[in-house]
């Protein structure tokens, strides 16, 4: 269908969207570089006119819109805008063609194909809309793409396609007026002076002309701006189908004129169909079991001692499993949930489900339960293989059969599995769907087996090989690192639920246990190249599979340099087409790659790159990757409607549509790029943000990127998100003074331990151990501690247990050696509490904790058991980590060394030093350092990520005569204009704050200049009332990194501080001890010489590779990007980095009433300007502290109460405001029938 006749005012689609290779900026010459002509003989050029004749309409539809079809299939199918020009000269050079467009009369023709037309219906339709445009006010080609920039000195114009001609012959339909061409050339209706417009360029020029009873066409083509051979193809279709149309009936349609050589490549590249043995995925697992039972099978670690469990030993846990399954009715075919933590068990309840016979449904410990419940539903599940009974829980009155893993011990093992046919359901997984609910993907066994099979023998897998298996169970590369492995005669090395995403962990165990394969989306390998970077080589690897995401070019290079010999196999494909469909192997990366190639099809299987239409795209066009062959999936489990929609039959063959964008190069690989998702629509483009993160990549400095669309109500902006890559640093130097403080940390340790025991002791009630009875500490019952405190308990009894105060604590406590003494302890300090008197210890900060820590000994309970939030102990002027930070010993001597160290940089340089403090809180540190200083040494700017924190210390800092800033620091951003800008960052006690070490340490880099110093202070280790303090804030440091959450301490050795200025590009680091205390002052050198990335830079270069509709509005540069749980970029993470206006943000106003009231209480509380309804309260700034305020403030107002729980299930404003106006409702109704109830 073509589409015309819109008014001059009307906003038309852009030009054709050709694949060009690059930007008209980048184009050395201008002129047309290639020329293609053509002839259409007298016969057909009469038969052509004859049909034209007898279905009413003019040749120049028939030329124009198979112009237009031709177009379209090189532009995605989109919607786009084509010029046509009288030209009555004949050949135009490209200056008259320039020259004519910026002042005669164009005719915008608009395109939008449509599907399954005809060519009489496709003519018809160009006709009598031709007609109608050519009728309205004329145009200039400025008035058409009114977006055209006047003239800015940058040589990057938007590029247009023209058609032209001179045709006599035009002008024959009966219902066509014969000067229908030769009328758009009356008077212009355009506003803009064409003088002072930037023409577009013209890309594509299609000339045709009539001579002697013949047409000739001629294409004058930029060639430097498109793929090679691609307009030649083009051509050549334009040609095929009008010769089609010479001699072919026109109600059929025409036929698929994808280019010949193209065609032939693809079934090439596609003949993959060779005859398998098709077997159960874990049928060869059982063979080896008995030919060799002693062969390890699987291998982990338990609390540094190395396990394994042979063949053998594994084939009889299963099976006894298995008939455990059979004795509980569990049927062939049937769906069994496995919900278990990462380990042996995992393992094998899985090949315990597949030897009954059965389905195994993999569902992550850690799903949410409402989530656990949809699928449960959905599957039609009845059966769960758990070994915790809280997984069962379903929110109505249905019950699971739960099978515990540990009742099979005791089982008769089946003799051999249970025999099912080869297109049985092997497994199940759930991933994620649009709408919110999960899509149950069902793979066959001959599917998966196929997949297996293939990967095992084009790598020759065996039995000397060891995986290590880093993804979940319930992602499908989990399916290989099992049955891959199993099936070769190979050994698994297992990781735990606290290691799935340690690098460091994974480092040890691949050098320990000799792994050889290595499996897992791109990020993973990126993390392990990071951690192996410090500690040197990884000479087992042989074989490193990587998918799931884009690759990083630099991932080959850096692999082979920790691992000479292994190969790198980059993987594509769907959980819904069994694991994996395409490899490529990268052996080295050509410079001319902006990512690594998607590959070739597997074995039995096949692509399609479609477009819209579902016809196959050309080379170098994108379109839509569908899979098809053996390894495509049953469909979706209980939901028909999405089968029928993302599984196409063709003919004979089986699709599945992947939602994923690529194309085919012209040998016949793919390349992948990204999500159809991930093409957006911007002021009518269509853009693929893939395309856009490639080319960030490229840019000398960027390691990773990733382009977003921030969405406002009515409002869309592409932006873009880069990470610094870090140059490597050929001289570290380390410094470091012994530490000559051992007897003042040994008395200090041990009078700190003694308070906190203490305090423990009577939060917990151990006084009902002293009799030793024993006690059950089921968690969250009797003690009644909340899930989210579970990890703050575990540190709690581990450290009594290693201080005898409690013992064998196996679900069962009992009193320890220590149990008396501890518990009188306790009563001694209760009474100094309530007394506020005593000598407790020699250091006066130590006593007074101590007597408030027992004076909120109720508060505690409360915190644990959920009733009253952690962020109370913020606000209390003793026990908050900043005043306790800012009244200890050593990091007050810590802040004198500052002082100093800032005295003598503005000394010698004649100048106030520019500084920063890092983690600044309400600024207590900050005032102290300051009073040390004259306001001429120093420039100071205080940033903390809680904006409540930020506004505390403007007022605690306004009366210093100091130059003082206090911003709120972004989570993941550092605002460009704090971007490199200090000579000094400052971080007293804030490092070991941030959830991953490094995640500190990256911002201060930012925030550094070439040539600057960043300071810190941090102890050498967790004080013991920390334990009673921080950790009580930080839940036990649940969601910081392994190996600090394994040692309860946020707190690194100043060596491993130094490890990771090293990794951030710091060149000398030096440390020392803070006099008598358990201080350590750390001083990092920023090289002088270090790269800094240029916004400015960046977007210059993006200028040269891409078209300006595809240039990023904004682009931030972050310290790391955010990742979801199976290690991909999180998209919607980054989207939040970008702050645009709060009216832009928030769009519609808050409503009058309630929602108005609400957001007044906001903007006081936030010190924000406007908010709109639909902004959430910690999108805008808000935290914890600050809700808790809120909602006191509610309380006070209202007289209604509201959960911390609610703000953050319900965070928009109207639906808190929602929420209020029902509680107040309520409240008045209740009031309403006491009042009755009294009459």
């Amino acid at each position: 269908m073509i589409e015309i006749g819109k008014k001059n005012s009307e906003i038309f689609p852009p030009p054709p969207q050709l694949p060009f290779q690059s930007s008209t900026a980048t184009v050395t010459d201008k002129r047309f570089l290639i020329r293609r002509e053509y002839e259409i003989g007298r016969d057909k050029w009469n038969k052509l006119q004859a049909s034209a004749l007898a279905h009413g309409f003019s040749s120049l539809s028939v030329l124009l819109s198979a112009f237009g079809e031709v177009l379209g299939r090189w532009s995605s199918g989109s919607e786009m805008t084509v010029i046509l020009l009288n030209d009555s000269s004949g050949h135009a050079t490209p200056e008259d063609l320039f020259n004519r467009m910026a002042s005669q009369p164009a005719i915008p023709v608009v395109f939008k194909p449509v599907r399954d037309e005809n060519r009489i219906e496709i003519c018809r339709r160009t006709e009598l809309q031709l007609a109608d445009s050519v009728n309205r006010c004329p145009a200039t080609v400025s008035s058409i793409f009114p977006n055209i920039a006047k003239d800015s000195g940058q040589d990057d114009r938007q590029v247009v396609v023209v058609f032209s001609g001179v045709l006599p012959a035009f002008h024959d339909s009966a219902g066509t007026d014969e000067n229908m061409v030769n009328n758009a050339s009356g008077s212009v209706c355009d506003e803009h002076h064409p003088q002072e417009m930037r023409m577009p360029q013209v890309c594509l020029h299609c000339h045709v002309s009539e001579h002697d009873e013949e047409i000739g066409i001629t294409w004058d083509v930029l060639a430097e701006l498109f793929p090679l051979n691609l307009p030649d193809a083009m051509f050549e279709v334009y040609i095929c189908l009008l010769n089609w149309s010479s001699e072919k009936a026109w109600a059929k349609q025409a036929p698929d004129f994808l280019p010949e050589l193209q065609r032939a490549v693809r079934e090439k590249v596609n003949a993959t169909f060779v005859p398998v043995k098709e077997k159960l995925i874990h049928q060869e697992f059982f063979i080896h079991a008995q030919e060799n039972p002693e062969k390890e099978a699987l291998l982990w670690d338990e609390n540094g001692i190395d396990r394994m469990m042979t063949y053998g030993e594994l084939a009889d846990k299963a099976l006894r499993l298995a008939a455990l399954l059979s004795e509980k009715g569990v049927q062939q075919g049937e769906a069994v949930a496995v919900t278990l933590p990462r380990g042996p068990n995992q393992v094998i309840a899985v090949l315990a489900v597949l030897a009954a016979g059965a389905v195994y449904v993999p569902i992550g410990v850690n799903q949410p339960a409402g989530r656990r419940d949809r699928i449960y539903r959905i599957g039609g599940i009845s059966r769960l293989v758990t070994d915790k009974t809280e997984f069962a829980v379903l929110s109505t009155e249905e019950k699971l059969t739960v099978i515990m893993t540990d009742e099979a011990d005791k089982v008769s093992p089946l003799p051999r599995p249970v025999s099912v046919n080869t297109d049985a359901l092997a497994y199940v997984i759930f991933t994620s769907g649009s709408t919110g609910e999960p899509k149950g993907v069902q793979i066959p066994h001959r599917a998966a087996y196929n997949t297996i099979l293939d990967i095992n023998t084009r790598f020759s897998v065996s039995a000397s090989d060891r995986v290590l298996a880093v993804s979940a169970l319930d992602f499908d590369l989990s399916v290989y690192d099992l049955f891959g492995l199993l099936s070769a005669g190979g050994g698994i090395v297992l990781l735990n639920e606290s290691t799935g995403r340690e690098a460091l962990v994974w480092l040890e165990l691949i050098r320990r246990m000799n792994v050889t394969v290595w499996n897992s989306v791109p990020a993973l390998l990126d993390m392990l190249m990071i951690a192996a970077g410090e500690y040197g080589l990884l000479p087992s690897l042989r074989l490193a599979l990587v998918s799931g995401d884009w690759v990083g070019l630099d991932l080959h290079d850096r692999l082979i340099k920790k691992s000479q010999d292994c190969r790198f196999i980059a993987l594509g494909g769907a959980t819904e087409a069994s694991i994996w469909s395409n490899y490529f192997e990268v052996t080295s990366v050509d410079p001319s790659w902006s990512s690594i190639p998607y590959g070739a099809p597997l074995t039995n299987q096949c692509f399609r790159v479609v477009d819209r239409f579902g016809r196959d795209c050309p080379d170098m066009v994108t379109g839509e990757l569908w899979i098809g062959g053996m390894g495509v999936a049953r469909g979706y489990l209980g939901n028909s409607e999405l089968t029928s929609k993302s599984f196409i039959n063709t003919g004979e063959n089986r699709w599945y549509r992947t939602g994923d964008l690529a194309r085919y190069w012209s040998d016949g690989i793919l390349e992948f790029l990204g999500r159809a998702d991930q093409q957006v629509k911007l002021r009518g483009y269509r853009i693929e943000l893939g395309e856009i993160e490639a080319v960030l990549r490229q840019y000398a400095g960027i390691s990773q990127a990733v382009a977003v669309i921030s969405s406002g109500t009515g409002t869309q902006h592409l932006v873009a998100a880069v990470v610094a890559g870090c140059a490597p640093v050929q001289v570290h130097t380390v410094s470091s003074v012994p530490s000559n403080s051992d007897s003042f940390r040994n008395s200090s340790r041990e009078i700190q331990s003694k308070i906190a025991e203490a305090l423990i002791a009577e939060i917990l009630n151990l006084a009902e151990l002293q009799n030793d009875t024993g006690k059950n500490l089921h968690p969250g019952r009797q003690l009644r501690i909340t899930d989210e405190n579970q990890s703050l308990l575990q540190m709690w009894l581990r450290w009594l247990g290693g201080r005898n105060v409690i013992t064998d604590y196996d679900g069962v406590l009992h009193g320890g050696p220590r149990i008396e003494e501890v518990l009188q302890y306790a009563k001694t300090l209760q009474r100094s509490a309530v007394n506020s008197n005593g000598i407790i210890a020699d250091d006066p900060l130590i006593s007074s904790v101590a007597r408030r820590l027992f004076q909120r000994l109720d508060d505690y309970r409360g915190i644990l058991s959920g009733e009253i939030s952690s962020v109370v102990l913020l606000d209390d002027d003793i026990l908050s980590p900043e005043s306790l930070s800012s009244r200890d010993s050593g990091t007050i001597a810590g802040i004198e060394l500052i002082a100093e160290k800032i005295k003598c940089i503005s000394k010698a340089a004649g100048k106030p030093v520019e500084t920063a403090l890092i983690g600044g809180r309400s600024g207590i540190i900050a005032a102290k350092l300051l009073d040390m200083l004259d306001p001429e040494d120093i420039s100071f700017t205080l940033l903390d990520s809680a904006l409540s924190m930020v506004e505390t210390a403007k007022i605690h800092l306004s009366s210093l005569p100091h130059s003082v800033n206090c911003k709120r620091l972004p989570e993941y951003g550092v605002p460009d204009q704090l971007r490199y800008s200090f000579d000094l960052v400052l971080a007293v006690n804030a490092l070991h704050r941030y959830h991953d070490p490094y995640q500190g340490v990256a911002i201060a880099s930012l925030l550094v200049r070439c040539g600057g110093k960043i300071l810190a202070l941090e102890h050498c280790e967790i004080m013991p009332l920390a334990a009673v303090t921080s950790a009580v804030l930080d839940r036990g440091f649940a969601d910081f990194d392994h190996d600090r959450r394994q040692a309860y301490s946020p707190m690194l050795p100043a060596q491993q501080w130094a490890n990771l200025f090293k990794k951030a590009g710091f060149n000398k680091t030096s440390f020392m001890p803070v006099g008598d205390s358990f201080t350590e002052f750390i001083e990092a050198d920023c090289p002088a010489t270090r790269p800094e990335l240029d916004l400015d830079c960046i977007l210059k270069f993006t200028a040269d590779h891409l078209p300006p509709h595809m240039l990023p509005e904004k682009i931030e540069i972050l310290p790391w990007l955010p990742l979801s749980a199976n290690g991909k970029v999180d998209r919607a993470a980054v989207t939040a980095v970008f702050a645009f206006r709060a009216e832009e943000r928030g769009g519609e106003k808050p409503h009058a009433g309630m929602e108005q009231e609400v957001a007044e209480m906001w903007q006081k509380l936030l010190s924000s300007g406007a908010i709109g309804r639909k902004q959430g309260f910690f999108e805008i700034g808000g935290d914890s502290l600050l809700a808790t305020r809120f909602l006191a403030g509610v309380k006070e107002k209202f007289g209604v109460e509201l959960s911390l729980r609610q703000m953050f299930e319900l965070p928009a404003l109207f639906q808190v405001a929602s929420v209020l106006e029902s509680k107040l409702m309520e409240m008045k109704q209740t009031m309403e029938s006491m009042e009755e109830g009294e009459i």
